[in-house]
């Protein structure tokens, strides 16, 4: 069995209205799904720092934005600004794990936002059309991130959860500190 958990810093539920992703538009009707918040760790190295925390040597680990070169078995800038690049990288390492956990960051999006260099949607739907490949090759699955974008020069402090691991609870939403137990969930999942 093997699980992917993808993390996609900057994105929140707006491109779901604003864009194009049909992909994870079904999942998000078809999975539990939820809010990831987090308020004081709004930039990518120290909310990874929380989300990787323990997992070490559980999960493989791909593009984890914790240095200029990320961490892992995917290893790009971190200031990477192309998502089909970045994608296809992430897609490859996951094809090879034959089971287990990977854990993956997707920073180009993000970084597409913030340096407005690029199309947001057209990004997204770069970004939903490798999640179904993804998602094709696993037996669980979790797509979240950290935090949403940046909205009038402010970060959104809420981001995207869908899983086949349920929210620890269903009226709250989810802390960054929890998606490593709810990561390490992924392989009990129905």
């Amino acid at each position: 069995m093997k699980a992917i958990a993808l993390g996609i810093n900057g994105f929140g539920y707006s491109v779901f209205a604003d864009c194009s992703v049909p992909f994870m538009n079904s999942l998000f009707m078809s999975f539990p799904r939820g809010v990831v918040e987090n308020r004081e760790r709004l930039d990518a190295k120290s909310a990874w720092e929380v989300i990787t925390e323990g997992l070490e040597g559980k999960v493989t680990l791909a593009n984890i934005p914790v240095a200029e070169i990320t961490a892992g078995v995917v290893s790009l800038p971190a200031s990477i600004s192309e998502p089909e690049l970045e994608m296809g990288e992430i897609l490859k390492a996951f094809s090879k794990v034959n089971e287990g956990i990977m854990l993956a960051s997707v920073n180009s999006y993000d970084n597409i936002i913030r340096s407005g260099a690029g199309d947001r949607c057209a990004a997204a739907g770069t970004i939903d059309a490798y999640v179904r490949k993804l998602y094709e090759l696993s037996d669980s699955f979790m797509l979240f991130s950290p935090f949403g974008e940046v909205l009038e020069g402010k970060r959104d402090v809420y981001g995207i959860y869908i899983s086949t691991v349920p929210r620890p609870r269903e009226d709250e939403t989810v802390k960054l500190h929890e998606l490593p137990g709810l990561i390490m969930m992924l392989l009990e999942a129905p």
